[in-house]
């Protein structure tokens, strides 16, 4: 978390560059502090090597919450549509960029701590976990995205505001929680 926080402030040190106000969007900045958050926890790797995948997965949603919105006609979904194709081709593109990590992991042999590590160690000391079952696995931890993190760094960021920078506080604090 803490290589995550730095990459973050490092960049917005970059976008000051000795000015004395400037614009971040915060909103944002949350969501790809807490996907970089997940990706570092979860599989080793930061936001920028997962992020194609954070891309798939969010617009995946998208077109899920669209058919939602539609009237249901059984076995719709397996009829070749434009919308249908592409959520298709979306979930094999997922499928493809996991399995890659994963092989990736399993050719490093690094003795760090992360989820991934310490699943595939498990398959290696009991047969009990299969590829795909890993695969499935991944997917949850990226679906699980920064969506859910976000409303936690932003309590964050609130409260260290208040005490670091208490004449900008209630600018920030409600540029937040917009």
């Amino acid at each position: 978390m803490v290589a995550s926080t730095l990459r973050m402030l490092s960049k917005w040190d970059e976008v000051h560059q000795g000015k004395g106000v400037y614009e971040i969007d915060v909103h944002k900045e949350l969501h790809n502090f807490a996907a970089d958050v997940i990706s570092r926890v979860a599989f080793g790797s930061s936001y920028d090597e997962g992020k194609r995948i954070f891309q798939l997965q969010e617009e995946q949603m998208f077109n899920v919450y669209q058919s939602l919105r539609q009237v249901y006609i059984p076995g719709f979904r397996f009829l070749p549509t434009k919308k249908n194709k592409r959520m298709w081709s979306i979930d094999k593109e997922i499928q493809q960029l996991l399995q890659e990590v994963v092989v990736a992991n399993q050719q490093t042999e690094s003795s760090s701590r992360h989820l991934l590590n310490l699943m595939l160690c498990a398959r290696k000391h009991q047969d009990r976990i299969g590829a795909e079952e890993i695969i499935e696995e991944c997917k949850a931890f990226y679906f699980g995205n920064p969506n859910g993190s976000k409303p936690l760094a932003r309590k964050s960021f609130s409260s260290a505001d208040r005490r670091v920078l208490p004449k900008q506080s209630t600018f920030v604090s409600s540029t937040l929680w917009k």
